[in-house]
């Protein structure tokens, strides 16, 4: 959901447009006895649902050739060395955990050495099929951006 703040001409008061990505997101807000129908919108979310659609976590790790019991954390991104995707942040905060787990990492761009990690990498980034397996491989996705 997104906020946007215009002014009224007249009073000068603020008015708070809420910006859904879905009829039923919409609906479950016009639910609660803030926000009214008029202050509202929906905008589509951009994801093509007939490309983009779970697979099964073990069939798509198999394919991958995806080997290990531990949970998987994706990190995806363009331009990977680009400080504003947040990549060295996630880094140096995973090797602080004590926790088991294969990072995976798709990029246009391979990460500098990286010590200490249990990692994998997937530079086709730009292949759906390929993505569609990356995305459904992982048990959670980081996106720790510093914009």
């Amino acid at each position: 959901m997104k906020f946007i703040h215009k002014k009224k001409k007249k009073h000068n008061e603020k008015i708070i447009k809420y910006i859904f990505t879905s009829k039923w997101m919409k609906s479950l807000a016009l639910k609660s006895k803030i926000i009214k129908d008029e202050n509202t919108e929906v905008i589509g979310c951009g994801i093509d649902f007939k490309n983009w659609y779970p697979i099964n976590k073990f069939e798509a790790k198999k394919k991958l050739g995806i080997k290990t019991t531990k949970n998987t954390i994706l990190f995806s991104a363009f331009g990977l060395k680009n400080k504003r995707k947040g990549f060295k942040n996630l880094i140096n905060e995973l090797k602080e955990t004590k926790d088991q787990f294969k990072l995976i990492i798709s990029s246009d761009q391979k990460p500098d050495k990286i010590d200490k990690l249990d990692f994998i990498f997937f530079d086709d980034i730009t292949n759906i099929e390929q993505r569609r397996l990356i995305y459904s491989s992982a048990d959670i996705c980081v996106v720790p951006s510093t914009q």
